[in-house]
Parts: structure tokens; C-alpha cells; sequence
């Protein structure tokens, strides 16, 4: 949407068969030209890891920005946006486990003191004259119109201060054991498929032999599991790999162990069934 409202170009990086990126590809993907590279910190269908730190260092070799798309990262692990040296960096509230509605930008103090607010209303203006024109408020007031979502507000503090009690490091070590334990119990279905490399973050991706995506999932529904069916908001990486549709599983620190045993039963029944 962006490109067609200004005329830029678009330029993807490919993957590899296991949907890591192709990272030998990536240096002449710039140019003089280039603003900006916008790339995500962990696939939400993959639950590919990107090597951040290197994209963004040869992204600012070439003079572009950096957007990170945090959403599927910052419940998984800690996240030093200091460290990673990124111009921006975006995240939901809600996979966060947080409400609906409301997210987060962070950007670099020296890009928000040049940027203009997108959208008008109360409490981001500093003067309003009908002579004189309109001034703005100082960052990060002036992104701020109107008046603000307060239970949005409240429910991610409340999110923030829950994962940070129970500590990120934490987290992210338990669920990558329940991560391994998973992948190991579902390679023993046969005919599963899945996608994506071997180390991953939060989310399995797999198809059950050639039956529908929708289908699987509906049957797990009724065994009271609850995956999530179709392109996930990734229809070019469906044409990756050529299907119409993905199961995707999310591991989270409430989940356990007993709950993926139940998902390879269910799995192994729903085989059984359709054959």
C-alpha cells in the first residue's frame, strides 16, 4: 500500500527451503536508492529467527532505516532495542497477551522529533490559530489525537508487568524445551508436514498428507484443540510452498507437555479417520 501511494519499489527477500532467509542475497537487494528495510523478528507462521543485528548493520552501511515487526518476539524473549541498534520497532498488545487494540512504536528520539503526525485531534496540537496556522506538540504527544484508548493503556501495562515479574529469560527457556519436546513427538506422525527450520520461536506450521488445513483444524476443534487454520496473513508464503493453507500450533509458558501429547493423539485419530 505504502509503495503504490508513493511510488517506490518493493523488494523481497527469498527464502530458503526451510524459510530461513537467503542471506547471500540480501547485499544486492540495496542500492542508493533504498529507505527502508522493514522485516520481522520471528515469522508468525514459521517461527523463523531472524539475524537481526546483521541485517541492520548492512541496511545502515547503505544509509536505509530499519523497521522491526517485534509482534511475534516480544512474549518469547528479552528485547534490547538499544542493543539491536534498529530505528523503529512495532509490537501488538494482544500477543503479548495483553487487550485487543492498542500496540507499541518505539523509535529512535532524533526520528520522532522529525516526523509528522499522522492523524489530527486533541492533546497533539501546541497552538491552534486561525491567522497563524497550527503547531505541533512535542514527541510522543503529537502521535497521540484524540482521546486515548485508557482500558487499551491499562491492560498492556498490566501485560508488560506480568510477563516482566515472571522474567522473559524464564519464559523463553521453558518454551523452547516444550518447543523441542514438540517437533520430536510430531515427527513421529506419519504423513505430518512440517515447515520451517528446526530452531524456531512460539509457533509449529504443518500440514497433515494432503488433507485440508480447515479440515485438520476442524477436527482438532472438536477434541478441543485449538489451532489456528489458513494463510496466516501469508499468502506469499503460501505460494511459497505451494499450499492453500497451513495448521499453525503456538507454544506459550502456559502450555505443557500433556497438552502437546494430546495434539499428536489427536493428529494420529484425525489420520485414521480420513485415511
Amino acid at each position: 500500500m505504502l509503495c503504490a501511494r508513493v511510488g517506490a519499489e518493493l523488494r523481497v527477500i527469498p527464502l530458503n527451503p526451510d524459510g530461513t532467509l537467503q542471506l547471500d542475497v540480501v547485499p544486492g537487494l540495496f542500492d542508493p536508492r533504498t529507505r527502508l528495510l522493514a522485516i520481522t523478528e520471528v515469522s508468525n507462521v514459521l517461527g523463523t529467527e531472524n539475524p537481526l543485528a546483521a541485517l541492520i548493520a548492512l541496511a545502515h552501511q547503505h544509509g536505509a532505516k530499519v523497521l522491526v515487526d517485534g509482534a511475534q518476539a516480544v512474549m518469547h524473549h528479552p528485547v534490547d532495542v538499544q542493543a539491536l541498534g534498529c530505528d523503529f520497532y512495532v509490537f501488538s498488545a494482544h500477543k503479548l497477551y495483553g487487550p485487543t487494540g492498542i500496540g507499541v512504536l518505539y523509535a529512535r528520539s532524533e526520528l520522532l522529533q522529525t516526523m509528522a503526525p499522522w492523524e489530527g485531534g486533541g492533546s497533539m496540537i501546541a497552538t491552534v490559530s486561525l491567522t497563524e496556522g497550527t503547531t505541533w506538540n512535542q514527541a510522543p504527544w503529537r502521535f497521540e489525537a484524540g482521546t486515548p484508548n485508557t482500558g487499551g493503556i491499562i491492560g498492556l501495562g498490566a501485560a508488560l508487568t506480568y510477563v516482566s515479574q515472571l522474567g522473559l529469560t524464564q519464559i523463553a527457556e521453558y518454551e523452547q524445551t516444550l518447543m523441542r519436546y514438540a517437533l520430536d513427538a510430531l515427527r513421529a506422525v506419519p504423513d505430518l508436514i512440517l515447515y520451517g527450520p528446526a530452531q524456531r520461536k512460539g509457533v509449529i506450521a504443518f500440514n497433515l498428507g494432503q488433507h485440508h488445513a480447515y479440515d485438520v483444524g476442524s477436527f482438532l476443534d472438536n477434541y478441543g484443540i485449538a489451532v489456528r487454520t489458513g494463510h496466516h496473513c501469508a499468502m506469499p508464503l503460501m505460494a511459497r510452498y505451494q499450499v492453500p493453507a497451513m495448521c499453525r500450533a503456538s507454544l506459550a509458558m502456559y502450555n505443557t507437555t500433556e497438552e502437546v501429547d494430546r495434539l499428536v493423539a489427536g493428529l494420529q485419530r484425525i489420520r485414521k479417520l480420513l485415511g
